[in-house]
Parts: C-alpha cells; sequence; structure tokens
C-alpha cells in the first residue's frame, strides 16, 4: 500500500460505550490481516496532557515509552495490536490549542486573525496526517460524545479530512447504544436515530454502526437502523455485552466489520490469522485454576485507576491458564486496619514481593508486644509464629507475636510500604500500619 487508509472511530448517545476497545479490536484484526496498524486518541479535555487528572476523572494515566502521559485507552491499543504508543498517539484540546499559540506567539500565522477554521481544525488535520507516516492504516478514535461542544473541533477536522483525501481512503466508523427497555421487553433505536442525525448536522455520514447492546439485535432491528441512519443494512454490527474484553475483536470478525472495512477502503488480504487470540480467550473461559490477588492502592473505587495492573494480572493468570479474582483494597483502611479492609484481605490468596528467592508470602496480623493496636502486614519468609518477630522499620524496632497467617504460594508484585523482618531469614514486610500510618518507604534490594 502506497498511502495511509484512514479509520475514523466516533461515539454517541452515551459516554464510556468502549471506542478505545473498538478501535483496538479492529486494529487487531487488520493487523491479523498483515497490515501494519497503529491507532491514535484525541480527547477533547483542556488540559494539557491526563497527567494531573485525578485518578476519579479519568482513569489511570498511561506512560508511554517515550515518556508521554496519555489516556489509559492507549495501554488497550498497546495490548491489543502490541505496538508501541508514542507521544504522537494521544492529543488533547489543551495540547493542540498550547501548539497553535505558541505558533501565533511566534508570528507562524503572519498576523492573521486565529480561529478554530482553519488554524485549530488544520493543526488536528496535521497531527493525524504525521501519525499515518509509515504505516497501512491509522485508526483515530476521537473521544466524547457526539452532541458535545469539546469534540466539534476534532469532528470538523475529520469531517474536512475526508473531502481532502481520496473518497477510498477514508471509513468512519459509529459506536452508539441500543438500550434495552426492560418493562417493554424490546430494544429503542431512536437514541441511536439522533446520534447520528447529529452526524450528518455537521456534515458526517457514518458508514459503518456498531451498536452496543445486551442482547443480538434481530434483522428487523438492523434493517430499521439502516432505514433512518441511512447506512447499509450489512454495515450495522451488533456487539452484545462480554464478560471479557478479549472477546471483542471475535465477535466483530463474526459480525463481518474488518470485511466491510476492507471493502470499504478498497484494500484485500488474507483472513485473519487469529489462533493465538482465540486460545487466550479459550485460556480464559477454561481455567485449570483460580486465584484472588490483593491489590491495595488508594484509588480503589474506580477500577480503571489502575487498569494496567488489572489486565497484568489477568495476562499473567492466561499464561498461567489460571483465572484471576483481584480484590481492591482500600489504603486508607488498611493503614487504619478497619474491619471493612480485614475482611477484604481475607479474601486474598496470593501476593508477592520483589524479591529474589521468595518461595511463599503471608497475610498476616502483628500485635507489639507492649499490647497497642494489631496491624496486618504481608510477607515473605518463613517466620516461627510461636516466637516473637523483630520487625525494623526505619531506625525503630518493634517485637510482637503473630496473631495468625493466612498462607500463599504465589501471586503478582504489589506496590505499598516496605520494612525489613530481622529474623528467620531475609523476610520483606510489604505494608505496615503503625498506630494508623502508613509506611512508605521503597523497596529495598538486594
Amino acid at each position: 500500500m502506497s498511502a495511509a487508509k484512514y479509520i475514523f472511530v466516533t461515539g454517541g448517545v452515551t459516554s464510556s460505550l468502549g471506542k478505545g476497545i473498538i478501535s483496538a479490536s479492529l486494529g487487531k484484526l487488520l493487523q491479523a490481516r498483515g497490515f501494519n496498524v497503529t491507532i491514535q486518541k484525541f480527547d477533547p479535555y483542556l488540559n494539557v496532557d491526563p497527567g494531573t487528572l485525578n485518578p476519579y476523572e479519568h482513569g489511570e494515566c498511561y506512560v508511554t515509552d517515550d515518556g508521554a502521559e496519555t489516556d489509559l485507552d492507549l495501554g488497550h491499543y498497546e495490548r491489543f495490536i502490541e505496538t508501541r504508543m508514542k507521544k504522537t498517539n494521544n492529543f488533547t484540546t489543551g495540547r493542540i490549542y498550547q501548539s497553535v499559540l505558541e505558533k501565533e506567539r511566534r508570528g507562524d500565522y503572519l498576523g492573521k486573525t486565529v480561529q478554530v477554521i482553519p488554524h485549530v481544525t488544520n493543526e488536528i488535520k496535521q497531527c493525524i496526517l504525521k501519525a499515518a507516516e509509515g504505516v497501512d492504516v491509522l485508526i483515530v478514535e476521537i473521544g466524547g460524545t457526539v452532541g458535545d461542544i469539546e469534540s466539534l473541533p476534532f469532528l470538523e477536522a475529520i469531517r474536512q479530512l475526508r473531502l481532502q483525501l481520496d473518497p477510498r481512503d477514508t471509513v468512519f466508523v459509529h459506536l452508539t447504544l441500543l438500550p434495552f427497555i426492560r418493562t417493554a421487553g424490546e430494544i429503542k433505536t431512536k437514541p441511536t436515530q439522533h446520534s447520528v442525525m447529529k452526524m450528518r448536522e455537521i456534515g458526517i455520514q457514518p458508514d459503518i454502526l456498531v451498536c452496543r447492546t445486551e442482547e443480538p439485535i434481530s434483522r428487523a432491528t438492523r434493517d430499521k437502523l439502516a432505514m433512518f441512519t441511512n447506512v447499509r443494512a450489512d454495515s450495522v454490527m451488533s456487539l452484545p455485552d462480554q464478560d471479557t474484553i478479549y472477546k471483542v475483536p471475535l465477535v466483530l470478525q463474526s459480525e463481518g466489520l474488518d470485511d466491510k472495512v476492507c471493502e470499504l477502503l478498497n484494500i484485500w488480504s488474507r483472513e485473519p490469522k487469529l489462533d493465538e487470540w482465540k486460545r487466550i480467550v479459550h485460556t480464559l473461559e477454561n481455567p485449570k485454576q483460580r486465584v484472588s490477588i490483593g491489590v491495595v492502592g488508594k484509588y480503589v473505587d474506580l477500577a480503571e485507576s489502575y487498569k494496567s495492573l488489572h489486565e497484568a494480572l489477568i495476562h499473567g493468570g492466561i499464561a498461567n491458564n489460571a483465572a484471576v479474582d483481584i480484590v481492591y483494597v482500600d489504603a486508607a483502611d488498611v493503614a487504619a486496619y478497619e474491619e471493612t479492609a480485614s475482611r477484604n484481605l481475607q479474601q486474598v490468596a496470593q501476593a508477592h514481593v520483589p524479591l529474589e528467592g521468595a518461595e511463599n508470602a503471608r497475610i498476616l496480623a502483628w500485635r507489639p508486644s507492649d499490647g497497642g493496636k494489631e496491624h496486618l502486614a504481608i510477607v515473605v519468609g518463613e517466620i516461627d509464629p510461636t516466637e516473637p518477630v523483630l520487625i525494623r522499620l526505619h531506625s525503630e524496632c518493634f517485637t510482637g507475636d503473630l496473631l495468625g497467617s493466612l498462607r500463599c504460594d504465589c501471586g503478582v508484585q504489589l506496590r505499598g510500604a516496605i520494612a525489613q523482618i530481622a529474623q528467620h531469614g531475609s523476610g520483606v514486610l510489604l505494608y505496615l500500619a503503625q498506630e494508623g500510618r502508613a509506611a512508605r518507604n521503597r523497596p529495598s534490594r538486594r
């Protein structure tokens, strides 16, 4: 292929439908056909990058190899297409405007009035064209929801880009929601109709609809959507809810999404080779064992705050033919040894620390000899529960007795406070709460 092809993914009706997963899944299908694929994400917020965002606002901040602080969707891109993302794969409104204003201050615009059209939209188009250099297919995910004022410059930019490129070089994929009204017992298409209507108002006609649903949609529903959205019936794809995101590429392939995209882009290739991906899904559906892993963190009320860690644990389970149950524990609760944290920690069966030669680990309760407050700890190393345990934290030493422990066999690396257990070998304490305060030392190195 001499020139890059462009796939623009937009979303309507509501946020959090999974545009990132759709983009990553489509990228996987095209990559499995032999194409060189990369993915780019535009976020419509004014922050220059997600590095200063509270994880509760936008999930984790994903850091790429070149040091860029980016949206968590770039983690999905890397995990699905196994291509390293860079700073050029993620732009925010803030970063686009920052670049435009810097050019204005330098005089690059030669005194012209700087406006959203054409200056901001031109900046967006330049970012897209640059990201497409050296690849066969560039998938561009437009963050936000159609109808939001924040995303309008990005939608206008891709509208213009379609006119500037060969008509066979671009495809618009619109992800939408078909809500199921349980009291009526039927799927409603009206929100999707209005979403596409909003797209057409700004000059974009979707080529493909991907419809999120609770259940597969009927032929009659497809035909109705095709009629009211001006999309061919064979371009209306059904994406029912899945129990794991790793099934999505296979579901979309069964719907013919990759075939339709290749047809519209006038590119032809072999059938996708997905044997390894199917093996992964089979392992997820048929694990030989099940393990529980505890993750102690500050932002555990939103699981996406630790999305990469979460997926890394799932991947570790796949490699070991194991299903992984992840228990999130609030670090503040552990520090205070509240009843909730204690109950959550008792569910954990595995823990691992960054120490060579660590063969087992335990979650244990510890109380100082002077009768002070009981604490929780995750330790590695054989400890005699009948003898006092000397725990060294900073320059202080505390002697206490084990109140009981839960033996662990293996697991994952957790970040937490580190102390040294100076008796019965080289154990390591991952989390120690002393009088309600969490110790926060860096892990020691051997």
